[in-house]
């Protein structure tokens, strides 16, 4: 029952992660550092889009489906590593320079998309949010209060992140500082893409 909600349980259990570090926040902290926080708000929204879409899937029945066969989180977080692989050398090769400026990766809504989707982390944050906050009488209205939940808290997440690297770009105005951050976030991209496959 709705009325019967445990907000309290729910945020203990989700704000942890996500706020954690993991993917999404990751790469989130490096576009805010080169492209800023209203620029990266297409990224914000590609990444949610995934994450609605798996917690109604999940939460109507598809965590029967994942159990049975685990090798579909497995295909995911393999796909997802191999994502974030990808963007880490984005982020590691020299940029293109244009006027005396390095020119930073640019990524939005479809970067974000794909990162989610491909994100096993959500999956396996979804199957246990789901498996500690409902019961054996779960009604829709609880399906779609812990999705909306996920979504303020997510995209609450992803936005301190970025806005944290938007503000860390601040102290890093030249060129060879832009490239020594855009080094450090390839490297922790790099780190998160062997951490998913181990």
């Amino acid at each position: 029952m709705l009325s019967e909600f445990n907000f309290t349980k729910w945020f203990l259990l989700m704000l942890p992660m996500t706020l954690s570090a993991g993917p999404a926040n990751i790469m989130g902290a490096s576009l805010g550092a080169t492209q800023g926080y209203r620029k990266s708000l297409p990224f914000i929204i590609g990444l949610a889009l995934p994450a609605i879409i798996y917690s109604l899937l999940i939460g109507y029945g598809a965590n029967t489906l994942i159990s049975s066969y685990p090798f579909i989180v497995d295909g995911l977080q393999y796909a997802g590593a191999a994502y974030i692989l990808f963007l880490a050398v984005k982020f590691l090769l020299p940029q293109k320079k244009s006027a005396d400026k390095v020119t930073p990766p640019k990524l939005g809504f479809r970067s974000g998309f794909i990162l989610s989707a491909l994100n096993g982390k959500l999956l396996t944050m979804l199957i246990l949010m789901y498996s500690v906050m409902l019961g054996s009488q779960s009604t829709s209205g609880e399906i779609w209060l812990m999705t909306f939940l996920l979504l303020i808290t997510g995209t609450t997440s992803n936005s301190l992140w970025i806005l944290g690297g938007d503000l860390l770009s601040r102290f890093f105005v030249s060129e060879k500082a832009i490239r020594s951050q855009n080094i450090v976030f390839g490297i922790m991209l790099l780190i998160v893409a062997v951490w998913l496959v181990l």
